[in-house]
């Protein structure tokens, strides 16, 4: 039974998941905390259902903190999951409480928040621009707002649209292409 969100996330997403590695040696906690949330965006429906509401919170609260491109908040019980390095005691310090999760969640959490970020809009971006190359940039912002991605930048758009047209037009200029995209 999980006592912390970390272990309540930890023991859904190696349900699922069995090879998901606690934080590596040298490992930051932000980068640890980005692979923990990509990991829990892709557990089952009925796994996150299982999740206490306040794992469901921190995730949602990290997955917006993601989509802002702002630092992934604290989640209670990680510094309970490193091991400790051996250090000198001491006196004096009182010990750390993690905060407890109660035993059984009694209401179902908040649903789970879309974590839609940077690197899937440069990816999704550079899918239509390559399936369509004449689409105009404002055409590729409407296609990525029509298939739901709001708080996109606009900056990272703009760069990736950029990037596949100077990469499309260098490689009909070299002859890669068979004017499949002239022709139409």
């Amino acid at each position: 039974m999980a006592h912390t969100v970390l272990e309540d996330l930890l023991e859904k997403v190696k349900a699922e998941k069995p090879d998901f590695a606690l934080p590596q040696k040298g490992e930051s906690e932000q980068k640890f905390l980005n692979r923990l949330v990509i990991a829990v965006g892709n557990i089952s429906e009925a796994g996150w259902l299982s999740l206490h509401g306040k794992s469901q919170e921190w995730f949602n609260l990290a997955g917006q903190a993601i989509n802002e491109f702002k630092p992934i908040p604290d989640c209670p019980g990680y510094q309970a999951a490193i091991p400790p390095e051996p250090i000198a005691e001491v006196p004096n310090k009182a010990p750390v409480r993690e905060h407890q999760l109660s035993p059984n969640p009694t209401t179902p959490g908040p649903s789970r928040v879309d974590t839609k970020t940077r690197r899937g809009v440069m990816a999704r971006t550079r899918e239509i621009c390559i399936s369509n190359p004449k689409l105009k940039y404002p055409d590729v912002i409407q296609a990525l707002k029509d298939e739901g991605w709001e708080n996109l930048s606009q900056d990272t758009v703009y760069l990736c649209f950029k990037e596949v047209e100077n990469v499309l037009s260098a490689a009909s200029r070299a002859g890669y292409f068979l004017s499949k995209f002239e022709a139409k």
